[in-house]
């Protein structure tokens, strides 16, 4: 895989970064698609309920969109 992309015109490697990257903040570990209907049913009470549980940050998963990170 590094040699086809060696072979792509234009590619470059991405520079080492000079400190590890950081972890996200711990969030619910439902399937994403239950994260989803929970949020989309109840907006308000899951975003509490994740609140409470897992304080000002947390990381949660949202189709089609992906992993957010909610400060409140």
């Amino acid at each position: 895989m590094h040699r086809l992309r060696a072979a792509i015109p234009g590619h470059r490697r991405p520079a080492e970064s000079p400190e590890p990257l950081a972890a996200l903040p711990p969030g619910p570990r439902l399937p994403t698609v239950l994260q989803t209907a929970l949020f989309a049913t109840r907006p308000l009470a899951t975003m509490t309920r994740w609140q409470r549980r897992y304080g000002a940050m947390f990381t949660v998963k949202m189709l089609p969109l992906g992993q957010f990170v909610y400060v409140t």
